[in-house]
Protein backbone atom coordinates (compact mmCIF):
# COMPACT_ATOMS: atom_id res chain seq x y z
CA UNK A 1 0.00 0.00 0.00
CA UNK A 2 1.55 3.37 -0.74
CA UNK A 3 1.94 6.12 2.12
CA UNK A 4 0.17 9.05 2.80
CA UNK A 5 2.33 11.19 1.14
CA UNK A 6 0.86 12.97 -2.69
CA UNK A 7 3.54 11.48 -5.04
CA UNK A 8 4.44 14.72 -6.04
CA UNK A 9 5.27 16.04 -2.71
CA UNK A 10 8.88 18.59 -3.69
CA UNK A 11 11.86 16.88 -2.38
CA UNK A 12 13.76 20.51 -1.86
CA UNK A 13 14.81 22.78 1.47
CA UNK A 14 12.38 25.13 0.97
CA UNK A 15 14.83 27.30 0.71
CA UNK A 16 14.81 29.87 -2.31
CA UNK A 17 17.82 31.02 -1.76
CA UNK A 18 19.53 27.29 -2.66
CA UNK A 19 18.00 28.23 -6.17
CA UNK A 20 19.04 31.94 -6.78
CA UNK A 21 22.89 30.87 -6.06
CA UNK A 22 22.61 27.19 -8.41
CA UNK A 23 21.54 29.55 -11.15
CA UNK A 24 23.82 31.91 -10.91
CA UNK A 25 26.60 29.15 -10.34
CA UNK A 26 25.38 28.44 -13.71
CA UNK A 27 25.64 31.77 -15.55
CA UNK A 28 28.68 32.00 -14.06
CA UNK A 29 29.92 28.67 -15.38
CA UNK A 30 28.12 29.48 -18.71
CA UNK A 31 30.37 32.84 -19.37
CA UNK A 32 33.16 31.28 -18.30
CA UNK A 33 33.01 28.55 -20.78
CA UNK A 34 32.23 31.35 -23.63
CA UNK A 35 35.14 32.93 -23.21
CA UNK A 36 36.98 30.14 -23.43
CA UNK A 37 35.94 29.30 -26.87
CA UNK A 38 36.12 32.77 -27.94
CA UNK A 39 39.46 32.83 -27.22
CA UNK A 40 40.67 29.03 -28.06
CA UNK A 41 37.69 28.09 -30.90
CA UNK A 42 38.92 28.10 -34.12
CA UNK A 43 37.28 28.46 -37.54
CA UNK A 44 36.05 26.24 -39.84
CA UNK A 45 39.36 24.52 -41.61
CA UNK A 46 38.16 25.55 -45.31
CA UNK A 47 36.82 27.66 -47.15
CA UNK A 48 34.55 25.19 -48.43
CA UNK A 49 33.75 24.06 -44.93
CA UNK A 50 32.67 27.84 -43.95
CA UNK A 51 30.65 28.16 -47.44
CA UNK A 52 28.48 25.44 -46.68
CA UNK A 53 27.98 26.41 -43.29
CA UNK A 54 26.87 29.79 -44.20
CA UNK A 55 24.42 28.89 -46.97
CA UNK A 56 22.88 26.19 -44.16
CA UNK A 57 22.42 28.80 -41.70
CA UNK A 58 18.93 30.33 -43.27
CA UNK A 59 15.49 29.73 -41.25
CA UNK A 60 14.16 28.15 -45.00
CA UNK A 61 17.35 25.97 -44.47
CA UNK A 62 17.16 25.10 -40.82
CA UNK A 63 13.34 24.31 -41.52
CA UNK A 64 14.11 22.03 -44.24
CA UNK A 65 17.09 20.23 -42.51
CA UNK A 66 14.30 19.73 -39.28
CA UNK A 67 12.18 17.99 -41.36
CA UNK A 68 14.48 15.05 -42.40
CA UNK A 69 14.21 11.52 -41.78
CA UNK A 70 17.44 11.77 -39.96
CA UNK A 71 16.60 14.82 -37.90
CA UNK A 72 13.30 13.38 -36.87
CA UNK A 73 14.71 10.00 -35.75
CA UNK A 74 16.72 11.12 -33.83
CA UNK A 75 15.12 13.53 -31.91
CA UNK A 76 12.57 10.91 -31.33
CA UNK A 77 15.35 8.64 -29.70
CA UNK A 78 16.37 11.53 -27.68
CA UNK A 79 12.60 11.86 -26.59
CA UNK A 80 12.93 8.47 -24.83
CA UNK A 81 16.69 8.65 -23.59
CA UNK A 82 17.38 12.22 -22.83
CA UNK A 83 13.64 13.24 -21.75
CA UNK A 84 13.43 9.83 -20.00
CA UNK A 85 16.23 10.61 -18.42
CA UNK A 86 14.92 14.02 -17.26
CA UNK A 87 11.72 12.40 -15.96
CA UNK A 88 13.75 9.67 -13.94
CA UNK A 89 15.70 12.51 -12.25
CA UNK A 90 12.70 14.32 -10.74
CA UNK A 91 10.52 11.11 -10.09
CA UNK A 92 12.48 8.48 -8.37
CA UNK A 93 13.28 9.52 -5.37
CA UNK A 94 9.48 9.81 -5.09
CA UNK A 95 9.23 6.37 -6.11
CA UNK A 96 11.47 4.68 -4.22
CA UNK A 97 10.17 6.12 -0.88
CA UNK A 98 6.31 5.68 -1.77
CA UNK A 99 6.94 2.44 -4.00
CA UNK A 100 8.16 0.95 -1.57
CA UNK A 101 6.99 2.78 1.74
CA UNK A 102 10.63 4.20 2.07
CA UNK A 103 10.02 7.23 4.27
CA UNK A 104 13.47 7.91 4.95
CA UNK A 105 13.93 10.69 2.20
CA UNK A 106 17.65 10.63 2.52
CA UNK A 107 17.54 7.00 1.51
CA UNK A 108 15.12 7.25 -1.08
CA UNK A 109 17.29 10.32 -2.53
CA UNK A 110 20.82 8.46 -2.37
CA UNK A 111 19.18 5.19 -4.09
CA UNK A 112 17.53 7.82 -7.02
CA UNK A 113 21.32 9.52 -7.18
CA UNK A 114 22.61 6.13 -8.61
CA UNK A 115 20.37 6.78 -11.98
CA UNK A 116 21.81 10.19 -12.22
CA UNK A 117 25.24 8.99 -11.67
CA UNK A 118 25.03 6.26 -14.59
CA UNK A 119 23.21 8.50 -17.18
CA UNK A 120 25.35 11.33 -15.83
CA UNK A 121 29.04 9.71 -16.13
CA UNK A 122 28.57 7.09 -18.82
CA UNK A 123 27.34 9.17 -21.75
CA UNK A 124 30.61 9.58 -23.22
CA UNK A 125 30.99 5.66 -23.61
CA UNK A 126 27.81 5.64 -25.74
CA UNK A 127 30.05 8.53 -28.51
CA UNK A 128 33.29 6.51 -27.87
CA UNK A 129 31.88 3.44 -29.16
CA UNK A 130 29.93 4.93 -32.44
CA UNK A 131 33.52 6.38 -33.58
CA UNK A 132 35.12 2.73 -32.35
CA UNK A 133 32.65 1.11 -34.57
CA UNK A 134 32.73 4.04 -37.85
CA UNK A 135 36.62 3.94 -37.98
CA UNK A 136 36.92 0.30 -37.42
CA UNK A 137 34.06 -0.36 -39.90
CA UNK A 138 32.70 -3.36 -37.88
CA UNK A 139 29.21 -4.60 -37.99
CA UNK A 140 27.48 -5.98 -34.54
CA UNK A 141 24.13 -6.61 -35.67
CA UNK A 142 23.01 -8.74 -38.97
CA UNK A 143 21.12 -5.76 -39.62
CA UNK A 144 21.87 -2.39 -41.01
CA UNK A 145 24.94 -3.61 -42.57
CA UNK A 146 27.32 -1.29 -43.14
CA UNK A 147 26.09 1.28 -40.93
CA UNK A 148 27.53 1.13 -38.02
CA UNK A 149 26.72 3.90 -36.14
CA UNK A 150 23.16 3.01 -36.71
CA UNK A 151 23.34 -0.27 -35.27
CA UNK A 152 24.75 0.68 -31.81
CA UNK A 153 22.45 3.61 -31.58
CA UNK A 154 19.83 1.23 -32.56
CA UNK A 155 21.15 -1.82 -30.10
CA UNK A 156 20.94 1.22 -27.62
CA UNK A 157 17.81 2.02 -27.79
CA UNK A 158 16.29 -1.09 -27.67
CA UNK A 159 18.12 -1.58 -24.22
CA UNK A 160 16.26 1.14 -22.75
CA UNK A 161 13.22 -0.16 -23.62
CA UNK A 162 13.70 -3.51 -22.15
CA UNK A 163 15.59 -2.04 -18.73
CA UNK A 164 12.43 0.20 -18.47
CA UNK A 165 10.17 -3.36 -18.69
CA UNK A 166 12.87 -4.61 -16.40
CA UNK A 167 11.85 -1.69 -14.11
CA UNK A 168 8.29 -2.70 -13.83
CA UNK A 169 9.28 -6.11 -12.51
CA UNK A 170 11.92 -5.78 -10.18
CA UNK A 171 9.02 -3.03 -8.49
CA UNK A 172 6.19 -5.79 -8.73
CA UNK A 173 9.35 -8.13 -6.83
CA UNK A 174 8.74 -5.69 -3.61
CA UNK A 175 12.78 -5.69 -3.55
CA UNK A 176 13.41 -1.77 -3.49
CA UNK A 177 17.63 -3.49 -3.95
CA UNK A 178 16.66 -4.81 -7.11
CA UNK A 179 14.97 -2.14 -8.32
CA UNK A 180 17.47 0.60 -7.16
CA UNK A 181 19.85 -1.74 -9.66
CA UNK A 182 17.73 -2.29 -12.90
CA UNK A 183 17.24 1.77 -12.43
CA UNK A 184 21.43 2.06 -12.28
CA UNK A 185 20.89 0.10 -15.97
CA UNK A 186 18.05 2.37 -16.98
CA UNK A 187 20.49 5.14 -16.63
CA UNK A 188 23.17 3.13 -18.67
CA UNK A 189 20.97 2.42 -21.14
CA UNK A 190 20.38 6.26 -21.59
CA UNK A 191 23.87 7.22 -21.03
CA UNK A 192 24.79 5.04 -23.84
CA UNK A 193 22.43 5.79 -26.09
CA UNK A 194 22.35 9.59 -25.81
CA UNK A 195 26.19 9.40 -26.41
CA UNK A 196 25.45 7.03 -29.52
CA UNK A 197 22.86 9.84 -30.83
CA UNK A 198 24.94 12.75 -30.83
CA UNK A 199 27.16 10.60 -32.24
CA UNK A 200 25.50 10.57 -35.37
CA UNK A 201 24.61 14.42 -35.11
CA UNK A 202 27.35 15.42 -37.08
CA UNK A 203 28.69 12.10 -39.03
CA UNK A 204 24.80 12.68 -40.48
CA UNK A 205 24.80 16.26 -40.93
CA UNK A 206 28.37 17.60 -41.32
CA UNK A 207 27.24 20.96 -42.85
CA UNK A 208 24.23 21.67 -40.44
CA UNK A 209 25.20 19.99 -36.76
CA UNK A 210 24.38 22.95 -34.91
CA UNK A 211 21.07 22.81 -36.72
CA UNK A 212 20.29 19.43 -36.05
CA UNK A 213 21.31 19.27 -32.87
CA UNK A 214 19.18 22.11 -31.33
CA UNK A 215 16.23 20.37 -33.01
CA UNK A 216 17.32 16.84 -31.35
CA UNK A 217 17.65 18.61 -27.71
CA UNK A 218 14.81 20.62 -27.71
CA UNK A 219 12.36 18.10 -28.54
CA UNK A 220 14.11 15.46 -26.59
CA UNK A 221 12.93 17.72 -23.34
CA UNK A 222 9.36 16.55 -24.37
CA UNK A 223 9.67 13.25 -22.35
CA UNK A 224 10.77 14.99 -19.20
CA UNK A 225 7.15 16.45 -19.09
CA UNK A 226 5.47 13.73 -20.51
CA UNK A 227 6.43 10.73 -18.79
CA UNK A 228 6.18 11.73 -15.69
CA UNK A 229 2.22 12.51 -15.72
CA UNK A 230 2.51 8.41 -16.94
CA UNK A 231 4.41 7.05 -14.02
CA UNK A 232 2.13 8.69 -11.50
CA UNK A 233 -1.46 8.11 -13.35
CA UNK A 234 -3.82 8.11 -11.30
CA UNK A 235 -5.76 4.85 -13.18
CA UNK A 236 -2.80 3.02 -12.79
CA UNK A 237 -3.05 0.22 -10.31
CA UNK A 238 0.26 0.79 -8.46
CA UNK A 239 3.34 3.23 -8.86
CA UNK A 240 5.17 -0.01 -10.75
CA UNK A 241 2.87 -0.29 -14.07
CA UNK A 242 4.08 3.22 -15.98
CA UNK A 243 7.52 2.24 -16.68
CA UNK A 244 6.17 -0.81 -18.65
CA UNK A 245 3.26 1.80 -20.15
CA UNK A 246 6.63 4.13 -20.75
CA UNK A 247 8.49 0.88 -22.25
CA UNK A 248 5.45 0.17 -24.82
CA UNK A 249 5.90 3.84 -25.98
CA UNK A 250 9.07 3.85 -26.96
CA UNK A 251 8.36 0.56 -29.32
CA UNK A 252 7.06 2.69 -32.46
CA UNK A 253 10.04 5.40 -32.13
CA UNK A 254 12.48 2.06 -32.49
CA UNK A 255 10.18 0.62 -35.29
CA UNK A 256 10.77 4.06 -37.21
CA UNK A 257 14.48 4.10 -36.09
CA UNK A 258 14.67 0.89 -37.44
CA UNK A 259 12.94 2.21 -41.36
CA UNK A 260 15.03 4.89 -41.42
CA UNK A 261 18.32 3.22 -40.19
CA UNK A 262 18.15 0.77 -43.36
CA UNK A 263 21.20 1.29 -45.28
CA UNK A 264 18.90 2.44 -48.68
CA UNK A 265 17.16 4.98 -46.61
CA UNK A 266 19.72 6.03 -44.08
CA UNK A 267 22.05 6.92 -46.40
CA UNK A 268 20.09 9.83 -47.65
CA UNK A 269 18.65 10.34 -44.67
CA UNK A 270 20.27 13.42 -44.27
CA UNK A 271 18.34 14.52 -47.88
CA UNK A 272 15.09 13.04 -48.38
CA UNK A 273 12.12 14.10 -45.44
CA UNK A 274 8.58 15.01 -44.75
CA UNK A 275 8.79 17.49 -47.33
CA UNK A 276 10.85 18.46 -50.33
CA UNK A 277 13.66 21.65 -50.69
CA UNK A 278 10.77 23.24 -52.65
CA UNK A 279 8.14 23.16 -50.32
CA UNK A 280 10.09 24.60 -47.54
CA UNK A 281 8.81 28.14 -46.38
CA UNK A 282 10.48 30.60 -47.47
CA UNK A 283 12.14 33.14 -45.31
CA UNK A 284 12.79 36.82 -45.44
CA UNK A 285 16.45 36.48 -45.07
CA UNK A 286 16.80 33.58 -47.77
Amino acid sequence: ELGTSPPWEPVCDGNPTTSVVGGSQTGVVSIFLAGIYYVFGEAARSTEKRRATKQGATLREWLFTATRYGTVVLALAYVMTFGLELSMNGWLATYYREGFDTQNLVVASTFAATFSIAAGLLRPIGGYVSDRLARAERNILPVFTGRYREQWTFLSLCFVVCTMLAMTLAGLSGQILLAVGVGFLVGTACAFAEGAIFAQVPAMFPNSSGAVAGVVGGVGTVGGIVYPLVYAAPVLPNLHVGYALVAISMVPIVALTAWVFRPDVAEHANEDGLVSRRDAPRATDD
